[in-house]
């Protein structure tokens, strides 16, 4: 995907596409230093891709910058 794009646009695509069949999951602060070192050690095939904050939305960032998304992906509720 990174090799067809530009880096912004391969990451609007990775957001918005369809086809998701990964495990998310949430970890609790205290416990992202031990999920981190299970990662580094290989023993946990996960990728940290943010966090859970107060609120009812989500924020995009790009390398800590508004990063908006105009397209919406697959609406499974709707």
């Amino acid at each position: 995907l990174q090799s067809l794009n530009d880096q912004q646009q391969a990451y609007r695509y990775a957001l918005t596409g369809g086809d998701d069949y990964e495990l998310c999951f949430t970890v609790a602060p205290e416990y992202m230093s031990r999920i981190a070192m299970l990662i580094a050690e290989q023993k946990l095939s996960a990728t940290v891709i943010g966090r859970m904050c107060a609120g009812s939305s989500v924020e995009c960032l790009w390398h800590g910058e508004d990063f908006p998304i105009a397209t919406e992906g697959y609406q499974h509720f709707s």
